[in-house]
């Protein structure tokens, strides 16, 4: 769905950071920080306490939104803003207008206990497809 538009930021002006991967990571990913300094791709399903991070493509080195990070590259991550939309990853279909939080995996899916992150600005029509949302 999101693909069309090939970059993690879509609206908005988040602020950059980058810390080494602990794990592969995808682009549009929701992401954490580790104990060590690093990044990792949200690990905690239904997160209560979400921070808007997510994995930026690596534009600076030639990079999209398909190239995924790997273990040990340097991670560009961008942390949202309410407002802000982002082309970010779904871990199931979800609905135009519907709450997303943490599947647990980097991915976002519809809220079924957790704290949402953002509203689906698009549909997502399967697991892993690029779809907007609007974070809150």
């Amino acid at each position: 769905m999101g693909l069309q538009n090939q970059t993690v930021i879509l609206y908005g002006d988040p602020s950059f950071q980058e810390a080494t991967a602990e794990g592969v990571i995808t682009p549009g990913f929701l992401c954490l920080h580790t104990s060590g300094g690093g990044v990792i791709a949200n690990n905690v399903a239904q997160d209560p306490n979400p921070l808007p991070m997510f994995a930026h493509e690596d534009d600076l080195r030639g990079g999209c939104l398909t190239d995924d990070y790997a273990i040990g590259a340097v991670t560009k991550t961008v942390t949202a803003q309410n407002g802000d939309r982002i082309n970010a990853v779904a871990g199931a279909v979800v609905a135009v207008g519907e709450t997303v939080e943490s599947a647990g995996n980097g991915k976002l899916i519809p809220v079924t206990t957790g704290k949402g992150i953002g509203i689906a600005r698009e549909a997502a029509a399967a697991d892993g497809d690029w779809f907007e949302i609007e974070i809150i």
